[in-house]
């Protein structure tokens, strides 16, 4: 979610594809992510406020088990 954060390589200095997801896609990750039992890792943007609250509801798992 971090603006500066960036591709590299043939397509460098893009804005990474998750720069353009809603909460409702991270949501899916995140879903996913405890199905497979896996690591949901991201940065909320600092120019959004929201974001943090997204993340922590994500992470806290409200309706099933938190992200590892």
């Amino acid at each position: 979610m971090v603006h500066w954060h960036k591709v590299s390589g043939a397509y460098a200095g893009r804005a990474l594809p998750s720069h353009h997801a809603d909460y409702a896609e991270y949501a899916l990750l995140a879903d996913l992510c405890r199905e497979r039992d896996a690591v949901f890792q991201a940065t909320p943007d600092p120019r959004n406020w929201k974001t943090f609250l997204y993340l922590l509801r994500l992470s806290m798992g409200m309706f099933g088990r938190p992200c590892g």
